[in-house]
């Protein structure tokens, strides 16, 4: 069953990766006035939440939301806890990089990164619900 629109993926994806962009220029020239420690714990766990889902999805992971075909719903490792631990290590390092160098050009970035990873995210909960019978209630627990 195919599911997904390849055109909205390209977007999201590229939106993605311009909002990466943005926020590492902004943080880049953004003076170190904040809590440069906070950010490093909470970029640390970040990564390692992100990280930790690499191992529950091998061959099913990548970057766009549509689900690979002849792939099967990931409830093991860190999904057994977490729906989106790749979004949610995102976040954590979106507030890392306000946390460590407030200003308004990383607020932005992360106003606008936040708000996409929430948009991507729930376009990838339709399709994970139209493609995995079990999701929803896999999305229950």
């Amino acid at each position: 069953m195919s599911v997904g629109n390849p055109r909205i993926e390209r977007w999201l994806v590229l939106g993605q990766a311009l909002g990466a962009l943005a926020l590492g220029i902004a943080w880049w020239r953004s003076a170190s006035t904040g809590w440069p420690d906070a950010g490093l714990a909470l970029s640390g766990l970040g990564v390692a939440l992100a990280g930790a889902a690499y191992p529950s999805l091998r061959r099913a992971f990548r970057v766009g939301p549509i689900p690979q075909p002849g792939t099967v719903l990931v409830c093991t490792g860190i999904y057994r806890w977490v729906r989106h631990p790749m979004y949610v290590g995102a976040l954590l390092v979106f507030t890392a990089a306000v946390t460590s160098r407030p200003s308004i050009g990383v607020a932005l970035a992360v106003a606008f990164n936040a708000t996409w990873y929430l948009v991507k995210a729930s376009y990838e909960e339709s399709l994970l619900l139209a493609h995995f019978p079990d999701y929803a209630a896999y999305r229950r627990r």
